[in-house]
């Protein structure tokens, strides 16, 4: 009983983690878009690609987390 509690709550925080990195995929293609909408060479571009970037870091941090979080689902038996 208490290995399928275990369980079920690491699906749940599977599906916590793959929603948010889906909404932060989401975002980060909005704020490439909004950094490509600026003129080469801008310091407004240039402003907009820092974002963009630490955006992505944190995208990743996310992602790795659900690699991690899946593997751990995975590798569980009932």
């Amino acid at each position: 009983m208490e290995k399928e509690k275990k369980l079920g709550w690491d699906f749940e925080q599977l599906e916590f983690a793959e929603s948010r990195a889906a909404r932060y995929r989401s975002r980060l293609d909005a704020l490439l878009r909004w950094r490509d909408s600026f003129a080469d060479g801008s310091s407004e571009r240039a402003r907009a690609e820092v974002v963009a970037v630490k955006f992505e870091t944190t995208l990743e941090i996310v992602q790795g987390f659900c690699q991690q979080m899946r593997r751990q689902v995975n590798g569980r038996p009932l």
